[in-house]
């Protein structure tokens, strides 16, 4: 707060206390992730083409802002750890999971109907969980975008193809 010449009575005043500080800015940051994976997947109906859309936008976007990262990874830690924190940022979560279901809803049928939905959805969570963990902890944004590019031929037999 002294590096950015604000006292912090001026911040709780407007945020009404650490949790509501701590949650605007988390709100914030999930609404910036968000917001830029779904319009980099919004040209793209199949899953394979979402999915690559998906890993292309995350790098990205860490690339264009590296802070994103930490901050999501924080927000996933704290919500685990502080039940009023998940109680307050569950709206923010919600847009989340709405989101990656949207993602997972496109799946290949079969897959769906090995594992359904949810267990879909939750693979693609844990796969932003991961590139934000590994965004969080590198320090040459160009690494997570090269990173992005290797999971991109890893997971998608043909990440050029059906967009």
């Amino acid at each position: 707060m002294a590096a950015a010449a604000v006292a912090p009575t001026a911040l709780y005043h407007h945020f009404g206390s650490k949790l509501g500080l701590f949650v605007a800015v988390g709100s914030e940051v999930y609404d910036i992730v968000i917001g830029h994976l779904s319009a980099a997947i919004s040209s793209s109906e199949s899953f394979n083409g979402r999915l690559d859309a998906l890993l292309r936008a995350s790098g990205e976007l860490h690339r264009s802002d590296p802070t994103l990262a930490p901050m999501t990874v924080t927000v996933q830690l704290e919500v685990a750890r502080d039940d009023r924190i998940r109680e307050a940022m569950a709206d923010t979560l919600a847009s989340l999971w709405e989101f990656v279901t949207d993602i997972a809803l496109t799946a290949p049928p079969d897959l769906v109907e090995l594992v359904g939905v949810r267990a879909v959805a939750l693979a693609i969570v844990g796969l932003m969980q991961g590139i934000g963990s590994l965004g969080a902890t590198l320090h040459d944004p160009n690494d997570l975008v090269a990173t992005t590019l290797v999971l991109r031929r890893l997971l998608l037999s043909n990440p050029a193809g059906d967009r």
